[in-house]
């Protein structure tokens, strides 16, 4: 178990003992793709779920918890020991382009990152802790706005999507230039997130006579 001291000196002491017990008894964080999901099913099989149901959702649905400490929110992501190796390069990477990257603001957008805070190896298992988000990964916002009924149609009028993709762009070409020009192929690797209500499964948008504009973006 290692990470920021503050974060790891405030676990229960339940989560230092037994990490994979207390983790897997953990809320699942119901991101959009599990909540719709969960909403056909009427949430009947969902505690059973079997491989077809993984399947059929396209990912594993169980390796995103929800976890609260000290008024402060946050999601442990159960990843492969393989990848391990990588959470450390990146986590190190976003130390790195950190001051860079904290406070910049294109527009109205303002962009943070949220690095990896701690990761805990128990039993082969590996677990990934981060600040819980106001907001999702780009690619599941760019799908919803695309494909879910009570977005599409506001996102073809809107180009919320195009908007969202853009703007990941030019936070991406600043970073190459404020960044060392060894990491180019390391802030293509990056993660983002934008900014949305989760309850009703919307983006949270800034809006102006002039333009549209995500609220905030994260690098991950």
């Amino acid at each position: 178990m290692w990470g920021e001291e503050r974060v790891v000196q405030a676990f229960p002491e339940e989560l230092k003992k037994e990490p994979t017990k207390y983790i897997e008894s953990l809320p699942l964080y119901r991101r959009p793709y599990l909540s719709s999901w969960m909403d056909k099913e009427k949430a009947g099989r969902f505690f059973n779920l079997k491989i077809r149901d993984l399947l059929e959702l396209g990912f594993d649905p169980t390796k995103l918890k929800e976890f609260q400490c000290e008024g402060t929110e946050y999601i442990f992501e159960r990843i492969s020991p393989h990848f391990l190796p990588l959470i450390e390069k990146r986590r190190e990477m976003l130390s790195r382009i950190g001051e860079n990257v904290e406070g910049m603001r294109f527009h109205s957008t303002a962009v943070h990152i949220n690095p990896p805070l701690a990761i805990l190896r128990d039993r082969g298992n590996v677990y990934v802790l981060r600040r819980k988000l106001e907001g999702i990964h780009l690619e599941e916002g760019l799908d919803q706005l695309r494909t879910s009924p009570h977005l599409k149609d506001m996102n073809q009028i809107m180009g919320i999507d195009r908007m969202a993709v853009m703007m990941i762009n030019k936070v991406k070409e600043r970073l190459r230039k404020v960044s060392d020009s060894s990491l180019g192929e390391e802030i293509e690797d990056l993660v983002f997130f934008i900014s949305w209500d989760l309850q009703t499964n919307i983006p949270k948008l800034m809006v102006d006579v002039t333009s549209i504009s995500i609220q905030t973006v994260w690098v991950a």
